[in-house]
């Protein structure tokens, strides 16, 4: 990173150090970024709105001197997103959505397609209600944006066609017939349907495209759709729990707004 040209960022929440300073979280197409914002206690005009949650941003950074953290010289809004900061649903879902993406990001290595990823999605649940379809698309599409698409043509371990019953596991790379079924949660031809036609939109365009009728519209209401999202639920949950080690925070108030 070049530290005088700016670098847009999604806010991913941060923490005080010690008495005026704070150490600010961040994705960027990057990979993810800690900071140090020095007196962003103690002059709120000197950093106006740029470390609020889910803003996306742009930022300065002053020349590093030595390895270690760097420091935000100055800082401004590119899109504030006030409206996810409005709605308890929202504030859930949306801080779950950064919470995942600085977990799973690389580390000053190319993320582009997870920066893009979230940033849609945050635009896109400004505009519309939380909902589960939401965060299993969301979880789907990031799967595939770190390299795990999940195989689903046929079993993982003997290549053989699938049922219209078959059993997923992404820990295990995707789809597998009953046989070699092991902690595989079982599901029906409509979930497969659902999941395919979400794994084959490229994360480059909106994730929402996948759920589109033939007009664009998009189908969230159906009820197939819910249901669909809600038994790959243990599929997803079980993979970033394997990729990532550790319980998120914002999943328990994800809990509480039952989405």
């Amino acid at each position: 990173m070049t530290e005088n040209m700016g670098r847009l960022a999604i806010v991913a929440g941060g923490r005080n150090f010690g008495e005026s300073d704070r150490i600010i979280n961040f994705v960027t197409a990057e990979g993810r970024l800690s900071a140090f914002a020095h007196g962003a206690r103690k002059s709120r005009r000197r950093f106006r709105g740029v470390f609020e949650n889910f803003a996306t941003v742009l930022l300065e950074f002053e020349p590093r001197q030595r390895a270690g953290m760097n420091t935000i010289r100055a800082g401004s809004v590119v899109t504030s997103r006030l409206e996810l900061r409005a709605d308890l649903e929202k504030i859930a879902l949306a801080s779950y959505l950064v919470e995942l993406c600085s977990a799973v990001a690389p580390e000053d290595d190319p993320a582009d397609e997870l920066f893009l990823l979230l940033e849609k999605t945050l635009d896109y649940l400004c505009e519309t209600r939380a909902s589960t379809v939401i965060r299993r698309t969301f979880e789907l599409k990031l799967i595939e944006a770190l390299g795990y698409s999940p195989r689903l043509d046929r079993c993982v371990h003997c290549e053989t066609d699938l049922p219209a019953i078959c059993y997923l596991d992404f820990v295990r790379g995707g789809a597998f017939c009953e046989t070699h079924a092991e902690q595989a949660v079982k599901v029906g031809p409509k979930t497969l349907v659902w999941l395919a036609s979400i794994c084959e939109v490229p994360v480059a365009k909106s994730a929402w495209d996948a759920a589109a009728d033939d007009e664009g519209n998009v189908r969230m209401s159906d009820d197939w759709v819910q249901t669909a999202a809600l038994k790959l639920s243990p599929v997803t949950a079980r993979f970033f729990a394997h990729l990532i080690g550790r319980p998120l925070k914002s999943v328990e108030l994800l809990q509480t707004v039952a989405i």
